[in-house]
């Protein structure tokens, strides 16, 4: 009888990895999912509305606030693909439907922070607009060539807690503030939709190196440099 459940012992050691893995692949795929639906509901908003994004909030003066979420749901008419089944980290904002989800800030404020901005959106993702700041003077062989190269929505931890991130989570902020944004739980990685409409799982540093996956937002040559002398805790929870 010891040496039966001795046995059991070993198979279910053996064994519990293998399935909570598997388990996790599942997730993982059915958060592509979730993923790959509001993206083609971006895609459908865009196609309505003249090649604009959507804004990642609207305040309209007297009126209740609401977010992407809302100005997305009617394509996809359901509440629970904003929600990611290996992410505990919900946030909600005012007139918001409640998700793990996170548009890039850049991307979709071109309608509420700067109209101009959306015929850069336009240009970046038919590959005819190269940003002209320093970052990408000087590290030209980081610039994404195209849509393929650009994230537009992602999953964001605990320490984001908004509908919207800035892509470069690093620049400018200190390795507690950068380690707190991203979400690992998909075995180490997360899932991003990118603005040709596909989604890829990826570990977090990949969207910094070789190519800098966030077009627009504001990160420096000299930030960039600095984003791998990262903490080692950090380091190992991103990688």
């Amino acid at each position: 009888m010891l040496v039966v459940i001795a046995i059991i012992a070993i198979l279910a050691a053996i064994l519990f990895p293998v399935f909570a893995r598997a388990r996790e692949k599942a997730r993982t795929a059915s958060c592509q999912s979730n993923i790959k639906q509001i993206l083609l509901g971006i895609k459908m908003y865009v196609e309505d509305y003249d090649g604009r994004f959507p804004g990642a909030r609207y305040r309209p003066p007297g009126l209740p606030q609401y977010t992407w979420r809302a100005v997305v749901f009617p394509y996809v008419k359901n509440e629970q693909i904003f929600v990611c089944p290996s992410n505990p980290n919900l946030f909600q904002e005012t007139g918001d439907i409640a998700g793990n989800y996170a548009v890039s800030a850049w991307m979709f404020c071109s309608i509420e922070c700067d109209p101009a901005r959306n015929m850069r959106v336009s240009q970046l993702i038919h590959g005819v607009y190269k940003p002209t700041s320093s970052f990408w003077t000087n590290i030209p062989q980081a610039t994404p060539s195209g849509p393929a190269q650009m994230i537009i929505i992602t999953e964001v931890g605990p320490g984001c807690g908004h509908i919207d991130f800035s892509g470069h989570f690093r620049c400018g902020g200190s390795n507690a503030w950068f380690a707190t944004r991203p979400f690992t739980g998909h075995l180490g990685g997360a899932n991003f939709g990118f603005a040709d409409g596909h989604v890829k799982w990826m570990k977090w540093l990949q969207t910094f190196s070789p190519i800098f996956m966030y077009p627009g937002d504001c990160c420096s040559d000299t930030n960039y440099r600095a984003m791998f002398n990262l903490h080692p805790d950090v380091v190992r929870a991103i990688q």
